[in-house]
């Protein structure tokens, strides 16, 4: 039903860790053009992530029987199974979905370099195989266009910053405008902390016009919104930060042939 040869275990490896932070489980859509990663269990508290990658750019030798399958894995087990894919002693590792005692596994077998000692090692990774009716719930939200969307400051600097204003209050207000400036601010009963960025740019996004006097502001819960900055783990080229007020923050976060898009619920008052 499937099967291939890893291309980039690394970048696959860093994409699971950031979609680890966020949740246990994971559903994986394979079809020959794409490989989807999709979140959205209720343990992430109405946080849905979808990140895609064109299917050349992990897989060689891609082989699948069906237009699309659907597999839910647990992404602690295939964190851990492509850890060891991409050390720089496995020449190469192959992956293939296996039934074994009615059990369904992702089987990794990496082929370490010559004159090791162990030539060859394997990872089965249980998941279940989705029906298509089973996966049928599993569409990105349809949104209005956004009022606001503007590229982030660089993640490392963003991530410090909201890491401080974490210890200060739960709720983190989120102000930005079409004219580069974007605003986080959280507040307690005595302090007040804001981080303020000016001079952003805005993406060129087909049939959006700029109109540089658009405002918008949203209310998120701060632990969600850090945990969406884990998309640093895969040195994104840029992140585009989307307002829609009453509805949610988007969050994207491209590089190349890979995307993250996190959907982040508003605090309603």
């Amino acid at each position: 039903m499937f099967s291939a040869t890893l291309a980039n275990p690394a970048l696959l490896f860093r994409l699971l860790t950031c979609l680890q932070k966020s949740d246990k489980l994971a559903v994986i859509r394979l079809t020959v053009p794409k490989v989807s990663f999709i979140v959205t269990s209720t343990s992430t508290d109405g946080v849905h992530i979808w990140a895609g990658v064109d299917s050349p750019t992990l897989f060689e030798d891609y082989v699948l029987g069906e237009p699309s399958v659907f597999l839910e894995v647990d992404l602690a087990y295939l964190t851990r199974a492509l850890k060891s894919a991409h050390t720089g002693a496995i020449v190469s590792t192959a992956v293939q979905l296996v039934i074994r005692e009615s059990q369904p596994f992702l089987s990794f077998q990496s082929v370490r370099e010559r004159g090791s000692a162990m030539p060859s090692v394997v990872h089965d990774v249980p998941c279940s195989v989705l029906s298509t009716d089973a996966a049928a719930h599993l569409v990105e939200p349809a949104l209005p266009p956004p009022q606001v969307q503007i590229m982030l400051p660089p993640l490392k600097s963003l991530r410090t910053a909201i890491a401080h204003m974490k210890s200060i209050g739960s709720q983190l207000a989120i102000h930005g405008n079409m004219d580069g400036d974007l605003t986080f601010r959280v507040q307690a009963d005595m302090v007040a902390v804001a981080a303020h960025y000016h001079n952003l740019e805005h993406p060129q996004v087909e049939g959006f016009h700029r109109d540089a006097t658009q405002v918008a502001a949203a209310k998120v819960d701060i632990k969600k919104f850090m945990l969406c900055l884990a998309s640093s783990r895969v040195s994104p080229s840029d992140v585009i930060c989307c307002i829609i007020e009453g509805r949610c923050v988007v969050l994207y976060a491209m590089l190349d042939d890979l995307y993250i898009t996190y959907y982040i619920p508003v605090i309603h008052l």
